[in-house]
């Protein structure tokens, strides 16, 4: 089977990966889906694997983020959670996608979008660059627009281990 046949089968074999590889007990790493579909003949990088990803749960398919990424994302939304008058929403659909977390603050005037990314390789800056640029790709600031927000401040927050990047765009 040539190359090009392969990658046309991708999203067919993540499929498989996940029904015959996971349940709610049992889940997988982006390095054991790469390797998983490099069994497979099929060549993926990190960022394509998340575009799948994002793909398969636009089309209703159930995918849970790694358990370091939701463990920080918890934590965020513990912190948030004693401004009573935001509006704090988790894994909203906006835009192309869905955001982690997008907040409209009491005044209705200001929105905030964050972005979580757990670093694997350990560099801050990439994956927290990398969280912005998906805020801006999948228009996650739409939702907030089309309420009438004036400011949006986006924040790209990237952990690893006990060390935090966060980048921003106002």
């Amino acid at each position: 089977m040539a190359k090009s046949e392969n990658q046309k089968q991708k999203i067919l074999v993540l499929l498989d990966l996940f029904k015959s590889k996971t349940d709610e007990e049992h889940g997988v790493t982006t390095s054991d889906i790469i390797d998983y579909l490099a069994e497979h003949g099929i060549k993926a990088e990190r960022k394509t694997v998340y575009a799948d990803l994002n793909t398969l749960k636009e089309y209703g398919y159930k995918i849970a983020k790694e358990k370091k990424e939701n463990f920080y994302h918890g934590i965020l939304l513990g912190l948030l959670g004693y401004k009573s008058s935001w509006l704090i929403k988790s894994n909203a659909e906006s835009g192309i996608g869905y955001s982690d977390i997008l907040i409209e603050t009491e005044d209705q005037e200001t929105g905030i979008i964050i972005e979580i990314k757990y670093a694997e390789t350990g560099n801050l800056e990439a994956v927290s660059e990398e969280a912005l640029k998906q805020i801006e790709d999948r228009r996650y600031e739409e939702q907030l627009l089309e309420e009438g927000v004036e400011h949006i401040l986006k924040y790209g927050i990237a952990f690893y281990k006990k060390k935090c990047r966060v980048m921003t765009v106002k």
